[in-house]
């Protein structure tokens, strides 16, 4: 495949992507604030612990072979054989090790009803990785329009719909468990009939290798990647208990959708590419400019705004119960901006097997984390996120100067003027609406808005944006055409 097909898939792929993740955000916004008011803090926060251990075994039940997969530059039918006998042994084997180490992690925890849930949710593991084999596959012929239909039929169905009956009928945090459990089996399902690869595990010894050699070192340095962003979540849940965890957790959830459904759309479709373009280093820096400019351009002014509406945030998501949710989202919505404008990076690092740089920066992110919590600890949920922003930042620099020789300050410093401006802007404008006196509650939210949004557009009719403003248009344009292509 030439160069310019390669960018065309990829320009047609990144249009399904968002219009996946935007339709899977919507959907997923409108659970959270139906899930909000079914159960209590404390449930979250309990499911929240399960999820850091489930995340561990997740890691290791799939061993990225996934990312091996869509990196290989040919696959055969034996390949696809020795991952799926890979990826069921070890998910098998890391379902034990849970079922096995759940009372361990509740007197971690400090939580006896951590147990039960834990091996529960444990069963979730083997679905997910199963799943992993056929949506790799997809990956890796950059077919995002199928990807999508999968991704949001297995959230709404299976997360949502099962979610939602099991609260209704009084069943708490196992509305959760089971939630989980039924997007695993439903995305499993669909993917596999439609993908059609051959359930067929054996074992190839050379192919077993090639996978293994990327695979294991992905699989490392996702464990360490675990290790750090999880770090937050156990630390909160160890030294301030369930009810603290799931103030923490569905704040840190709020400010974090809009903002990964941007970023992960454009990181599912820019390994694959930076994958195929390894010998060339030219359109890498191109494809990275374009990809780290439209980031920075959404991200920026997106954290902006919900930093400065998070109470009317939470108030309508969430409900008048989670107020004590407010300051972590304005703190941690910068902070998820930071930690996905590295992921990029982080891509572009491991497309180009730079991993033992990539893993150095997590070694330095969970260092920075610790030291930070301990520093901010006593100013409860709100130290945390702050130790949680500062994080972010030590990685994205420690990035930087992994990839000094790919990326230029300049192309960083370009990319990223733009959405500060414009975050400003809005922000200065929602700002003045909070000086008006006198104005009931939900007219104040309503001006902020829009003193927001107007700021935002104008913004982009100053002369030193005019560049980014035709970028835009013209990105729009090409991604509706493609899709009607």
């Amino acid at each position: 495949m030439t160069k310019d097909n390669l960018v065309n898939k990829a320009t047609k792929g990144l249009a399904w992507s968002y219009l996946s993740t935007a339709t899977n955000a919507f959907f997923n916004i409108g659970f959270a604030a139906i899930m909000a008011r079914l159960l209590a803090p404390s449930a979250f926060g309990l499911f929240a612990m399960a999820q850091v251990v489930m995340r561990f075994g997740q890691y290791f039940s799939q061993m990225g072979i996934g990312s091996a997969l869509v990196q290989k530059p040919e696959l055969s039918k034996r390949d696809i054989g020795t991952a799926w006998l890979i990826i069921l042994s070890a998910s098998a084997a890391m379902f034990c090790i849970i079922w096995a180490i759940a009372p361990f992690a509740a007197l971690f925890f400090k939580s006896d009803g951590l147990t039960p849930i834990l091996r529960g949710a444990a069963v979730a593991l083997i679905l997910q990785a199963a799943a992993s084999i056929p949506l790799s596959i997809l990956r890796r012929d950059m077919d995002f329009k199928v990807y999508m239909v999968i991704e949001v039929s297995s959230y709404v169905l299976g997360y949502g719909t099962v979610g939602i009956l099991c609260a209704l009928n009084n069943l708490g945090v196992w509305s959760l468990v089971w939630a989980q459990i039924g997007q695993a089996s439903v995305q499993l399902v669909v993917a596999c009939l439609v993908v059609r690869c051959p359930i067929v595990p054996c074992w190839d010894k050379a192919g077993a290798k090639q996978l293994f050699s990327f695979g294991g070192k992905v699989s490392i340095i996702s464990f360490l990647e675990y290790l750090s962003g999880s770090l937050d979540t156990l630390l909160a849940g160890r030294f301030f208990g369930d009810m603290s965890l799931g103030y923490y957790n569905r704040g840190k959830m709020v400010s974090m959708l809009p903002l990964y459904s941007v970023s992960n759309s454009l990181g599912r479709v820019l390994f694959p590419l930076y994958s195929r373009l390894n010998d060339d280093e030219d359109g890498q820096r191109e494809i990275f400019r374009k990809g780290f400019f439209l980031l920075c351009t959404l991200l920026l002014p997106a954290a902006a705004g919900i930093s400065a509406l998070s109470p009317m945030i939470v108030r309508i998501l969430l409900g008048p119960n989670w107020d004590a949710t407010v300051p972590v989202v304005g703190i941690c919505a910068f902070a998820m901006v930071v930690n996905l404008l590295a992921n990029p990076l982080a891509i572009l690092c491991e497309a180009r097997a730079l991993l033992k740089r990539k893993i150095a920066i997590q070694f330095v992110r969970i260092i920075t984390m610790l030291i930070f919590f301990w520093a901010f600890m006593g100013h409860g949920l709100v130290g945390i996120a702050y130790a949680y922003l500062v994080c972010q930042i030590f990685v994205f620099i420690s990035y930087l100067v992994a990839l000094r020789e790919v990326v230029s300050p300049w192309v960083i410093l370009s990319a990223t003027l733009p959405g500060v401006v414009i975050a400003l802007s809005a922000s200065l404008g929602s700002y003045s609406a909070t000086l008006l006196e006198n104005l009931p509650l939900h007219a104040h939210w309503g001006l902020q808005v829009v003193g927001f949004v107007l700021c935002a557009a104008f913004s982009l009719f100053l002369p030193p944006l005019k560049n980014t403003r035709c970028d835009l248009i013209n990105l729009a344009k090409n991604g509706f055409h493609r899709l009607k292509t």
